[in-house]
């Protein structure tokens, strides 16, 4: 049987797709309109007991198994049809914990001297691994 554990759900929608066939209320003078599908699906997920992570990204407050995952989503399609044309990524995983490292960020930070950076004494950090070409989701 399978082992449940929190999920961890990020997304992007096609904004051109959501102009297309997200629904068009029938008086509204607001040209982004269909901006309006993100506060449905936050919506949706807080109806399921996730909670919203940051951008498109949401965290399940239950373990789950990949059949409840699947269960919802289902119920997604079903109560926003119009989210198959508009999804371009989705990506789901197991979090065994997750930590807020925002404080430990900033602590860091203090000790480093923005302005040694731009003289270019201080160099940033960056990361020496070969990344994935991936292109920029539309947003």
């Amino acid at each position: 049987m399978e082992q449940k554990s929190r999920k961890l759900l990020a997304f992007d929608l096609k904004q051109d797709n959501l102009k297309k066939h997200y629904p068009k209320p029938k008086f509204t003078l607001n040209p982004q309109y269909y901006k309006k599908a993100y506060s449905d699906i936050k919506s949706f997920f807080k109806n399921e007991n996730w909670e919203h992570n940051q951008g498109s990204g949401y965290i399940s407050n239950d373990d789950l198994t990949t059949v409840d995952i699947t269960d919802m989503l289902n119920k997604m399609v079903r109560a926003m049809p119009w989210i198959g044309a508009c999804i371009y990524k989705c990506s789901i995983g197991n979090i065994a914990d997750l930590e807020d490292v925002v404080l430990p960020i900033r602590d860091l930070s203090e000790k480093v001297k923005l302005e040694d950076i731009d003289k270019g004494i201080t160099k940033p950090i960056v990361s020496q691994s070969k990344s994935n070409d991936r292109s920029t989701p539309e947003h």
